[in-house]
This record gives C-alpha cells, sequence and structure tokens, in this order.
C-alpha cells in the first residue's frame, strides 16, 4: 500500500508533460582535430560578428545533438 501523501498529483504529470523538467548539464571531453576546432572557433566568430545574436561552441554542440536525435544515427552515418 501506498501513503496519499506518497501517490503523483494529477498537476504534476500535467506540468511534467509541459514544461519538461530541464536535464542537468554534464561536462565532457572529445578529442577532435585541431583544425576542425580552429574552424569551428572561426566559424563561431564570423556568425558572432555578422550577428546581433551571439554563440558558443558549448550552444553549437547542443544545436548539433538536437539535430542528431531527430534524424537518427542512420541518417548521419
Amino acid at each position: 500500500m501506498s501513503r496519499l501523501g506518497d501517490r503523483e498529483k494529477p498537476q504534476d504529470k500535467v506540468e511534467e508533460t509541459l514544461i519538461k523538467k530541464k536535464d542537468k548539464d554534464v561536462r565532457i571531453s572529445a578529442t577532435v582535430k585541431k583544425s576542425d576546432l580552429e574552424w569551428l572557433d572561426k566559424a563561431i566568430e564570423e556568425y558572432n560578428n555578422k550577428s546581433v545574436r551571439n554563440t558558443n561552441r558549448s550552444e553549437v554542440l547542443r544545436i548539433l545533438m538536437r539535430n542528431l536525435k531527430e534524424r537518427g544515427l542512420d541518417d548521419i552515418l
């Protein structure tokens, strides 16, 4: 038997589906070619110089990961 206080409230389910709980950020380490990293830094710098909006490596990688999740590994590899 479960306690009444331990039960999930209906509004919790609604909030979870609408708001979606945020994942925690984690720091990762990856090995990339130096020339690729230099290219990425230069591309980000050029974008930041042309755009009102600024970005950085982390944001670019998060966007790439989201696109990868949507497309799937089979589509990329």
